[in-house]
This record gives C-alpha cells, sequence and structure tokens, in this order.
C-alpha cells in the first residue's frame, strides 16, 4: 500500500491537556453523511496576553500550511485558551478539532499565525467548527489508497495533499484535498498510529475533518501543486 508522506516539524508546548469531548461523543454510526455542527458559522475568540512566549494554553498543527488546528487545549484557567473557555458561551467555547482561521488580521499563512501567537499580545481569532465524515474505503492487497498525506511531529491527524489512483478514488467516498484524518477505524491516535492502521487494513474506516476554506484552497492550481506548503 503506497502512502506518500511529508513529515513537518513543529515546535510542542508543554504542559497541556488533551481535550476529546468533541469527538468522544460522535459514534461512527451517527455520521452517515457529512455532518455540519449545529451552528458552522466562524465566530470570534479573544484571548489575553500570554505572561510568557508558549504559554497560550494551545497546541496547533499546522500541516495544511493556512490554517491552525487545535489539537489540544489546556485546561488551566490561568492560560489565556483556558480562561477564554471558563467564561465564554457554550456554543463558543474553543475545542479540540477546531480551524482557527484568522489571528489578528492575519490569515492564509499558518506559520504567520503562529508567529502572532508567540508576539506576547492579546488575540482576536476567527475560528471555525469542521465538517466531520465517516467514510468507507475498500482496498484490495497491495493496493495503493492513492493519497498523498502530510503531518507533525505531536500531530494526531493526517492532512489529504494530494489524491491519486488508488483505493480511495476507486471507492468513490467523498475525500478531498485538504481534509484532514482524525480517527482510522473509529480510533484516534498519533499520526504514525493512524498510518500503521491504514497500512494494515484491507478494509478501512476514515473519519474525516472538512474546513470548506481549506478545501477551496486546495482546489486552487497554486496551493494545489503544493507550491505554498511547508514540504520537508
Amino acid at each position: 500500500m503506497d502512502l506518500l508522506c511529508c513529515y513537518i516539524a513543529e515546535e510542542d508546548e508543554p504542559d497541556l491537556v488533551l481535550q476529546n469531548e468533541l469527538f468522544s461523543s460522535l459514534q461512527t454510526a451517527e455520521l452517515p453523511a457529512w455532518m455540519a455542527y449545529e451552528d458552522s458559522r466562524t465566530f470570534e475568540v479573544k484571548l489575553e496576553a500570554p505572561q510568557a512566549r508558549d504559554s497560550l494554553g494551545l497546541h496547533l498543527e499546522l500541516s495544511d500550511g493556512m490554517t491552525a488546528y487545535v489539537s489540544r487545549v489546556s485546561l488551566d484557567h490561568l492560560l489565556p485558551a483556558g480562561a477564554y473557555n471558563l467564561h465564554a458561551p457554550e456554543g463558543n467555547k474553543l475545542e479540540v478539532g477546531f480551524y482557527i482561521l484568522e489571528i489578528n488580521g492575519v490569515s492564509g499563512d499558518a506559520q504567520q499565525m503562529m508567529d502572532v501567537t508567540r508576539s506576547g499580545v492579546g488575540m482576536i481569532m476567527r475560528c471555525r467548527r469542521p465538517q466531520l465524515s465517516v467514510v468507507k474505503v475498500k482496498k484490495y492487497a497491495h493496493q495503493s489508497m492513492g493519497l498523498d498525506l502530510q503531518f507533525t511531529a505531536q500531530g494526531r491527524v493526517l492532512t489529504i495533499c494530494k489524491i491519486f489512483d488508488g483505493a480511495v478514488q476507486e471507492s468513490g467516498v467523498d475525500v478531498k484535498p485538504g481534509d484532514r484524518i482524525i480517527k482510522v477505524d473509529g480510533r484516534e491516535g498519533t499520526a504514525n498510529e493512524l498510518l500503521a492502521r491504514i497500512a494494515q487494513a484491507r478494509h478501512v474506516e476514515l473519519t474525516i475533518s472538512r474546513c470548506p476554506e481549506v478545501t477551496t484552497a486546495f482546489a486552487l492550481p497554486v496551493l494545489g501543486e503544493g507550491e505554498k506548503l511547508q514540504q520537508q
């Protein structure tokens, strides 16, 4: 099985608590088609300036090159993210799996957005809840999945950059460049664990997270050719 994988180095942020509330309540049987949250609009998050560098209380995964995907949220109310969630309305809390589209007016470049988070100032973030789906892919022995994937060292998702001839295309499932694989056969894991499960399975079930802005950008010729993505 061929998976073209691109590892992206990233800096880790210590002392974060992984929150799984967003996905643990979603059972595979409940997701037969694309599912947006009750309110799929973007919403605004205002965070106070962190007291120290890299103490925002978030771990952000940047593998699509243009958004910051929230992979961990601290429960520490002394950190900006935890303090925001403590008082935010239930529908507008910052949760694992959400996409940050813009920080202090900076958008479209994930690394520049990360630079803003390290500048020591308060932040206004434009965020989006994900669209989630479960797809089933049938794979013959020695058949390629036909996916070009990117992931980061501390990441728990696989970002689909390109789709080639292979099991995914032949299965006719709704998967597009820019989508993230967040579960394989109903289970979360590190990026390497997700890759291993895909490689070992004959028939595989993928839980997909989609951000409309990312899907649109990956469909453009320049970004679709990977010219703006951080390749290593």
